[in-house]
């Protein structure tokens, strides 16, 4: 987790019932949601639409996923928070190949 954490030191960080919640808001109005899965190696990651950081829903239709990531590795997370990072407002993004990252 430790090398984790230097891509989520700017994001919000809560109580879940997984352990934590981190929450970035790009300026893209975009953002990303990873908590810990239960083995405790690998991350849930969803990516988010908010507007200002508010009104933030899941976002099924980005075209990076139809739904949440699950058990991604610590790269993949990495990887998953660049792409989103870079977007540009309304762009559909295509879904990276999990086995080259």
């Amino acid at each position: 987790m430790d090398s984790l954490l230097g891509q989520l030191g700017d994001f919000e960080w809560s109580p879940h019932p997984a352990g934590f919640q981190a929450r970035g808001y790009f300026s893209n109005n975009f953002g990303i949601s990873v908590i810990p899965e239960s083995d405790l190696r690998h991350y849930e990651v969803a990516i988010l639409r908010h507007e200002n950081g508010a009104k933030c829903h899941i976002c099924y239709d980005s075209g990076l996923c139809d739904d949440v990531f699950r058990y991604a590795s610590v790269d993949n997370v990495h990887s998953i928070i660049m792409r989103v990072r870079n977007l540009r407002e309304g762009t559909r993004v295509v879904a990276p190949d999990p086995y080259l990252v």
